[in-house]
């Protein structure tokens, strides 16, 4: 499930929601105060936005065909917000055994690969990853290289999902 947290100057209520939705979608109150059902013209449900501290999260199962439709088009309204962008990053982990993403996510993953090869001796490594990936106790990553003592990086290990401990970028996914 893909989860993009939008940030909201002013007064949030289900009109602030319903402009960020794209064409043929709107917010309908689901029961619980600051919930909202996102759903097709036709009344079909493909989400939820809720209102948060941070501003509103909208969030929908892209792994469905009406999920994946709601998302590509909200991609085209707020590109920024892509949640198909991928990004790539370093983590690295605690003593607590959770991850946190060093400095904010990049777009190139070249930046990220020579940022990582700073990291030797840590328990690090360079990331590929969703924007929607991430939620606020877990990153879902597409590829994971640790760090090697060298500098380099290790073979792949696959698609993962990390707990989160701490997280200082959290604004910028």
């Amino acid at each position: 499930m893909f989860k993009i947290t939008v940030p909201v100057d002013g007064k949030i209520n289900q009109d602030s929601v319903e402009r960020l939705l794209p064409h043929g979608y709107q917010a309908d109150p689901c029961g619980f105060a600051g919930r909202f059902e996102i759903l097709t013209s036709d009344g079909f449900e493909v989400g939820h936005a809720s209102i948060m501290a941070e501003g509103i999260q909208i969030s929908a199962e892209e792994g469905y065909d009406s999920g994946n439709a709601f998302w590509k088009a909200f991609s085209l309204v707020h590109p920024d917000l892509n949640p198909f962008t991928m990004l790539y990053g370093v983590v690295y982990q605690s003593g607590d055994g959770k991850f946190q993403l060093d400095e904010e996510p990049e777009r190139l993953p070249q930046t990220a690969e020579e940022e990582a090869q700073h990291y030797t001796g840590t328990k690090a490594a360079f990331v590929e990853f969703r924007r929607g990936s991430w939620s606020e106790d877990s990153l879902t990553v597409l590829k994971y290289r640790p760090v090697l003592k060298s500098g380099g990086l290790g073979p792949d290990e696959g698609e993962k999902t990390l707990p989160l401990g701490n997280i200082e970028n959290k604004d910028t996914m």
